[in-house]
């Protein structure tokens, strides 16, 4: 096994991964000992589980520190730091595609667009001569953004941003699309848990800097609970 920065990554893997593995499969450790070291449990001599299980984990804390601090892991850390706002925003649209769909179909006023009605007087309210109101077909969300956040000396914080809305009634028999509104939204303290949360975890399950760090990170984790469980049941 080579300690080379360009292999640190593949080494924490490949130990995280056989440590694990074993013990799923329960290989008892005289076998672990005989094909990987070549010592078999004869002759008055056995193998140690309290030395195994400390040799593991002792492995696994130095080739943690290795990738911690190796150029891979800073590497990882930039496409991290530069993902977040595109899954943030993608998140965010796909919150609002599901508040769409269910003001479209039952008409119920959701949290972040709110009196949707009154923000697109244009299409929902629009008459013909004959003085019948025109029905709204459907609603698409063409693009929507996160500005800046507001924090008020006297009041909560806010996070404001914009979502550009298409929507199409129903005239002569067709579907005629409106124009595009831009409708103000507001994220409240709650919301930006929520939506953070929700963008968190997709940025560390699926994601390209998921498969950079957290791969390696979450089995080393199970490892080390492992290592340090095996360690205090034969101390």
């Amino acid at each position: 096994m080579d300690d080379e920065d360009s292999k640190i990554r593949r080494n924490l893997i490949a130990l995280a991964s056989v440590i694990l593995l074993l013990a799923w499969l329960k290989v008892p450790l005289d076998l672990v000992g005989e094909r990987l070291l070549g010592v078999a449990s004869k002759g008055g001599f056995t193998i140690s589980a309290k030395r195994v299980w400390s040799a593991a984990l002792i492995l696994l804390v130095y080739f943690s520190l290795r990738y911690r601090f190796s150029n891979e892991h800073q590497e990882g850390m930039k496409t991290l730091i530069a993902e977040y706002p595109d899954i943030e925003r993608r998140t965010l649209k796909r919150w609002l595609v599901c508040e769409l769909a269910i003001f479209t179909r039952w008409g119920w006023h959701m949290p972040l667009l709110g009196e949707l009605s009154s923000k697109i007087d244009a299409g929902l309210q629009r008459r013909s001569s004959a003085q019948v109101a025109v029905p709204l077909v459907r609603m698409s969300l063409t693009d929507a953004s996160l500005g800046r956040l507001i924090r008020g000396r006297f009041e909560p914080s806010r996070r404001l941003g914009t979502a550009s809305l298409q929507y199409f009634v129903r005239i002569d028999g067709g579907d005629a699309p409106m124009p595009q509104v831009a409708v103000d939204i507001e994220l409240s303290r709650v919301g930006r848990a929520f939506l953070s949360g929700f963008a968190g975890l997709r940025l560390c399950f699926y994601s390209k800097a998921s498969t950079l760090l957290m791969t390696p990170w979450v089995l080393t984790a199970g490892a080390i609970g492992l290592t340090l469980r095996r360690l205090w049941q034969v101390w």
